[in-house]
């Protein structure tokens, strides 16, 4: 009896540390997607609450850097705060922001942006969604963002 506990806590032991192991490396990805797949879908129903027609990226990559003539990280709080006005003209009604704005630059800046009375909220989003439409959000691809 002694020595079959022993085996049997040795076996769950030895699963435990090779999944562990097999979920570190990555292996276990696509069991994770489709897990997640299936519990979406078992929560929503085939249609996702969030279409993706609603969803709009406005992003500043590289050429945008390019044509602006500086980085992302240099822009002004002003510059941010235009942006802010022109997305809220078009319509949008979320609006997320990648940036750090947690030092002060200048107190002209500092003070420029106005929600214009919607809500500015602080804070950290954890970006890794793992699963949504059998992507990771860490493939970079927009697919995999919505």
């Amino acid at each position: 009896m002694k020595t079959r506990i022993l085996f049997s806590l040795i076996v769950i032991l030895s699963i435990s540390i090779i999944m562990t192991l097999a979920g570190f490396r990555g292996y276990l990805s696509p069991v994770d997607h489709i897990a997640y797949n299936i519990m979406m879908n078992a929560m929503h129903g085939e249609e996702s609450p969030l279409r993706t027609s609603d969803v709009a990226l406005a992003t500043i990559d590289q050429p945008s850097e390019a044509q602006l003539g500086m980085r992302i990280s240099n822009f002004t709080r002003s510059m941010l705060a235009k942006a802010i006005d022109n997305l809220s003209s078009a319509g949008a009604a979320v609006i997320g922001i990648d940036l750090d704005l947690s030092k002060p630059t200048n107190p002209a800046d500092d003070n420029v942006i106005d929600a214009g009375g919607k809500s500015i909220i602080p804070g950290l989003i954890e970006v890794h969604l793992q699963g949504a439409g059998g992507a990771d959000i860490l493939d970079g691809t927009e697919d995999a963002v919505l």
